[in-house]
């Protein structure tokens, strides 16, 4: 029964100690995204400012126009990858919210089956202690019987003789 504590122990600990990593991991990714909805801010506010400044400037200067469009275009493809990257790390962090969520059922569902497993070590253990009590009950019974037994013998045999 010892054995079996001990390994419910075991299994408590491991769990709790991969809950911890998930939670570390799950944090680790959200930094991650933060920092690239950043970005994309960035990329964004940059693309606003060159587009208002190619507006002001008009068409009048064609050699500086193909260069800002050149920039215009090249942040809005860096920013259309950002956004891709951002809604995958979002799916993989639903993917991990899930399986926190499975994980977590598991292990309540775990604990409920150690709690019942330790009732029922509890239980075996005072079924034992009441068996025992009644063995020596009875043996402590024997015992007298065969004592008074032996003492009334051992008077019927003087007495006789």
């Amino acid at each position: 029964m010892k054995a079996l504590v001990d390994k419910i122990s075991t299994l408590q600990g491991e769990i709790t100690s991969a809950d911890s990593v998930v939670q570390n991991a799950l944090g680790q990714c959200i930094s991650h995204i933060t920092e690239i909805k950043q970005k994309v801010q960035q990329h964004t506010e940059l693309i606003q400012t060159l587009q208002s400044e190619q507006a002001i400037m008009g068409s009048g200067e064609s050699s500086s126009s193909p260069v800002l469009q050149t920039k215009v275009q090249s942040l809005e493809l860096k920013t259309g990858t950002f956004e891709g990257i951002v809604t995958t790390l979002h799916r993989e962090i639903e993917r991990c919210i899930t399986a926190i969520e499975n994980v977590e059922r598991n292990r309540q569902t775990e604990k409920q089956l150690i709690e019942n497993q330790e009732k029922k070590i509890r239980t075996l253990e005072r079924s034992i202690s009441l068996k025992v009590s009644c063995v020596l009950l009875k043996l402590n019974y024997l015992l007298c019987f065969n004592v008074v037994t032996s003492n009334i013998m051992l008077y019927l045999h003087t007495e006789l003789f």
